[in-house]
């Protein structure tokens, strides 16, 4: 709370929600790990908003969850404005120009954060962190360069994890393709193969032991050996 605004959302009454001509309200769903995400928008009639500036959110607005899956965070794109900030989601942005934004996200944004967020929060059907528990939380202060000198590496492997995670997907999208061009699709059996069960073709058992400790109950699973 030294050096960040932490401010709460406001309670949008779902019976109020439109179809067009609103606003987006941004919920705990839309915030997930490091983004935040469009999924099912629900839209507040423009009429009813202009009392509610207070929860407007601007471009780069760093939203946080507080409820259910706690501690996680997103920085606000441009592209779904205007928004605006319900219950359970707050607001963490610097007070001045001794924080670098982008360090403080990914500080909020590491495990690190995550866990210690999990790990002091309360409920017992549903996680709930407190904003006050957030205010007093402590962060390293480096000098502003050193903290844009962080947020710049992390900037730069965070382009090449979304980079790998594109590729991956293409060649995945690649193998299934080369398989139903090879194989057919397997239930529909287009190829006419002659079709066997598992038990014709190899024996299976239950494996036992696992770096010398009993598997019990449960965590019994079957190994299938030619």
């Amino acid at each position: 709370s030294e050096v960040c605004n932490i401010s709460n959302g406001f309670a949008f009454k779902s019976e109020k929600y439109v179809n067009d001509n609103g606003g987006r309200v941004i919920r705990i769903t839309n915030v997930q790990k490091g983004k935040i995400v469009d999924n099912d928008p629900k839209l507040y009639p423009f009429s009813e908003l202009d009392k509610l500036e207070a929860y407007k959110i601007f471009e780069g607005d760093i939203l946080m969850s507080l409820t259910g899956n706690v501690g996680r965070v997103g920085r606000f794109p441009k592209e779904l404005l205007p928004a605006y900030i319900n219950q359970r989601v707050c607001r963490v942005m610097p007070k001045n120009e001794k924080l670098d934004t982008n360090f403080l996200f990914h500080f909020l944004n590491s495990d690190v954060f995550e866990n210690e967020a999990i790990k002091n929060s309360a409920g017992a059907a549903q996680l709930n962190l407190s904003t006050k528990w957030l205010g007093d939380f402590e962060i390293p202060l480096p000098n502003l360069a050193n903290q844009q000198r962080i947020a710049a590496i992390l900037d730069q492997a965070d382009a090449i994890i979304q980079n790998n995670r594109a590729i991956l997907q293409k060649y995945d999208a690649l193998t299934q393709s080369l398989f139903l061009d090879m194989f057919g699709d397997p239930v529909k059996n287009e190829k006419r193969w002659e079709m066997k069960t598992l038990k014709d073709l190899g024996t299976s058992r239950l494996g036992k032991m696992l770096d010398g400790k009993k598997i019990i109950g449960n965590n019994l699973k079957p190994y299938l050996r030619n």
